[in-house]
């Protein structure tokens, strides 16, 4: 569904009417509706990397490994994690539209691509997760800079209920030492990579120049790249090798934010699930609290920088994202978002 005429990416995923939930009276329709939701969660260079099958009260997730990311993420651990951040938006549209929400995870050797199972019923809604509801039109990743402002302790106490879930975990960091440290680390991640040819061709094809009739990827002026030249973007990353001037911006924007969040766990499907839905909690969460973040996730793909991240946020399990969070202006970009029909499993 990638083309469809009346069909504008930029703007018609978030035109929803919820009187018309009204109108759906069967478990499979409600859950159509609710996916309406889900596919606004965000993912990696925003490849949107999930489909659903829809049952009869309710919908089986699974991974779409033809959306996966092989240089920038070759074990998938970020493709799991986006596909956890559409379940968890799943769960708060279903409890505000007051449904029950059963979910459980189903990774299984053989069938990776099936990661979990999501069952309505019309008992007690969630009433924790309703909440949450307002974020899921106004998330944003802004990727502009921030506010000279430190994280206040109420915001902090705020976003501490939304710091744990299950095995996964966040480590909040504040203190100007070790957000420098991880700034040189945000800095050496960006050196190397932004100097890979395979990297830079694979995030190349991410890119979308301003007018693009996509609905998947990073627009341009998202990035930051001005409108005019938009169109050229791709080109630019591919031919140029933009590494010093990425790894100085990437480590002056980390050390000029509120804090830098490590969210970690093991690398186990499972793990990686409740990573992602913790991650989709914490980040619709920051808007309650005018916040907002951008990923810093190059080092976290290298062994040993992945490692300095581990010891530096003094932390026993594995790194799996790393974000800076401040305040800041909703910046006036655009994302991109494919439609229902168009991530509804054969």
């Amino acid at each position: 569904m990638e083309e469809m005429e009346d069909y504008d990416a930029r703007v018609t995923p978030y035109m929803i009417d919820e009187s018309e939930f009204a109108a759906v009276h069967t478990l499979e329709e409600k859950a159509k509706f609710l996916l309406r939701y889900a596919v606004l969660a965000p993912s990696g260079h925003n490849a949107q990397p999930w489909q659903f099958g829809l049952t009869g009260d309710g919908v089986l997730v699974y991974a779409d490994y033809s959306r996966r990311l092989p240089v920038a993420n070759p074990d998938d651990r970020e493709l799991i994690m986006s596909v956890a951040t559409s379940i968890t938006n799943l769960r708060i549209a279903a409890a505000h539209f007051g449904l029950a929400c059963d979910v459980r995870y189903l990774p299984q050797p053989g069938k990776k691509d099936l990661l979990a199972s999501v069952k309505l019923s019309e008992g007690q809604a969630d009433h924790r997760m309703a909440d949450l509801f307002p974020a899921v039109l106004t998330r944003w990743t802004n990727r502009f800079e921030y506010d000279d402002k430190k994280l206040s302790e109420a915001d902090r106490a705020e976003l501490g209920p939304f710091t744990t879930l299950g095995g996964a975990s966040i480590a909040i960091i504040t203190d100007d030492v070790t957000r420098g440290k991880l700034a040189d680390v945000i800095e050496q991640g960006d050196l190397k990579r932004m100097a890979d040819k395979a990297f830079t061709r694979e995030l190349s094809d991410w890119i979308r120049p301003d007018r693009s009739r996509k609905t998947d990827g990073m627009l341009a002026t998202a990035l930051g790249i001005p409108p005019l030249v938009s169109g050229v973007a791709p080109w630019i990353v591919r031919t140029f090798n933009t590494s010093k001037s990425q790894a100085k911006k990437e480590s002056a924007l980390a050390r000029a934010s509120a804090a830098l969040v490590v969210l970690h766990g093991e690398d186990e499907t499972i793990n990686l699930l409740e990573a992602g839905e913790l991650l989709e909690r914490f980040i619709l969460k920051l808007t309650f609290v005018s916040m907002f973040y951008s990923f810093f996730n190059l080092p976290v793909e290298l062994d040993d920088l992945r490692a300095k991240i581990q010891s530096l946020a003094g932390i026993d399990d594995q790194p799996q994202l790393l974000l800076r969070i401040g305040y800041g202006a909703r910046p006036k970009t655009d994302s991109l978002r494919r439609s229902v029909e168009d991530v509804l499993k054969a």
